[in-house]
């Protein structure tokens, strides 16, 4: 036996539809491919699909996008990071550890959302991430 919707499609004007949403660590226990929800902890749309939460892209050019973490003498890998990368991609990103500029590929590699440094940030010093610029277009 089906279910039907008493309204299957939406009017013009003031209709919409709500997404689910909650921060990253609220979600389905065991997430599969093809749901969307909308993520108050960045801000932002997100699919589900092979294994993990995306962006949904909106295709406005925002700007750069900062992420900071700070070092702590011990960790290496640091996220998650606001936009996700294909190992290889580091040449997509400016990174800084305490104002000093970071060789891609040399000093770090990206796998996902994720930053992985080959030496540990010192104690105290801000790693700053900045990426999106190389999306930007000029109108």
């Amino acid at each position: 036996m089906g279910r039907f919707l008493k309204n299957r499609e939406l009017r013009s004007g003031s209709y919409s539809i709500r997404l689910p949403m909650g921060s990253s660590a609220v979600g389905p226990n065991s997430p599969v491919s093809g749901l969307i929800r909308y993520n108050t902890t960045f801000n932002r749309f997100e699919y589900f699909a092979i294994d993990r939460w995306k962006k949904v892209s909106s295709g406005d050019p925002l700007g750069a996008i900062k992420d900071t973490f700070y070092g702590d003498g011990v960790l290496r890998t640091f996220g998650p990071m606001f936009e996700s990368y294909v190992t290889g991609n580091e040449v997509r990103l400016l990174v800084f550890v305490g104002g000093v500029f970071q060789n891609p590929g040399d000093a770090f590699t990206v796998n996902a959302d994720m930053i992985t440094f080959t030496s540990t940030p010192p104690d105290q010093q801000p790693i700053v991430i900045l990426h999106g610029y190389a999306n930007l277009k000029e109108e």
